[in-house]
């Protein structure tokens, strides 16, 4: 008895001061009543008269949750066997106090990963033998997770070591579920937010709701353009069709909108011909967009580029005449950026 006690003192006045110095009285505490089911994996021993066949064990036992990085749990657990070699039924008695390191980080699923160390006492009672006890020291690592607002899972397994001579080294695997008691809502933090001195502008005429720098002026960003047009044409024609007008008409406001944008007027053509024709034709084509652009609509002709791809390109079968028809076409890029000031959103 009295190793036990020295034992037990030896344990708290390890565990209770490296808790207490880390606690975080910013995370509330709350306490766990739990039931367990265990396997005793009992390891054989040299004396074969003391053996005794493995058990499955249940248990009841409370902890309390210091902060979310410590626990304390203490542990009364029953369970029966029998001896390997005698026809002699044995009841167990076990009690158990421990300390345990949680991780505040999940492994997967919401499992939150745990070690722990502690102290144990055995009290095997045969029915026509004398009672055994054995003290017993033991490490233990396990996930928990929670199950809903007061329910929580614990899976584990403990290696034991027993402090007598012969040095028995049993395990017990085991399962629990625990029922939380005594949460505290966490302290609700109300951010004020301090009105905004805005500096004396240094620019005139800003625009309502536009974002302002240092100085109270606009911040500018720059805005980036990217447009694809697909334009088709009539076999062995150079024609702009005029459905194709109101597209052609939205590139040209799209480049008065961005000055420095430019664009590129790719001509293809289908199979049918030689294909020193059909490079010809194809540039042809694009030159006919760019005509439209530069008459219609006023672009400057140096912002524009044409090219001619040929038959080289195809987008369609050449073998039909829908496909074909696809592939006399011009694309039209048109690339650019123009600076506009960011507006508050």
């Amino acid at each position: 008895m009295k190793i036990k006690m020295q034992l037990l003192i030896a344990a708290m006045g390890t565990l209770v001061p490296i808790m207490a110095f880390s606690a975080n009285p910013s995370v509330a505490p709350f306490g766990y009543f739990g039931i367990e089911g265990s396997y005793y994996d009992i390891q054989k021993g040299k004396n074969p008269d003391g053996d005794v066949h493995n058990f499955w064990q249940p248990a009841v036992h409370l902890g309390w949750r210091i902060n979310h990085k410590f626990s304390l749990q203490a542990q009364y657990g029953y369970g029966e066997t029998e001896m390997r070699h005698f026809d002699e039924d044995i009841k167990d008695h076990q009690a158990l106090l421990g300390g345990r390191l949680h991780s505040v980080y999940d492994l997967f699923w919401d499992f939150y990963p745990y070690a722990g160390l502690g102290y144990q006492y055995h009290q095997m009672k045969p029915d026509n033998f004398k009672k055994s006890q054995t003290d017993a020291g033991f490490g233990e690592i396990g996930l928990q997770r929670m199950l809903g607002k007061h329910l929580m899972l614990d899976v584990g397994y403990r290696h034991i070591i027993t402090l007598d001579k012969d040095r028995f080294a049993d395990r017990q695997p085991y399962m629990a579920v625990n029922l939380l008691f005594g949460q505290k809502k966490p302290k609700q933090i109300v951010e004020v937010e301090e009105p905004i001195i805005l500096p004396e502008p240094k620019c005139k005429d800003v625009p309502a709701g536009a974002r302002l720098d240092a100085d109270g002026c606009p911040v500018m960003l720059t805005q980036e353009m990217y447009i694809t047009l697909h334009m088709e044409f009539e076999f062995n024609k150079t024609t702009v069709l005029e459905e194709y007008y109101p597209d052609i008409g939205e590139i040209a406001e799209k480049m008065v909108e961005y000055p420095d944008s430019t664009l590129l007027l790719e001509g293809h053509t289908d199979n049918i011909g030689l294909d020193s024709y059909n490079q010809d034709l194809s540039r042809s084509r694009a030159e006919a967009v760019m005509q439209v652009l530069v008459t219609e609509f006023g672009i400057d002709p140096s912002r524009i580029r044409t090219t001619g791809m040929g038959a080289s390109q195809p987008i369609a079968d050449n073998s039909t005449e829908e496909g074909r028809a696809q592939n006399r076409r011009v694309e039209a890029t048109i690339s650019g950026k123009k600076d506009v000031i960011e507006m508050l959103k």
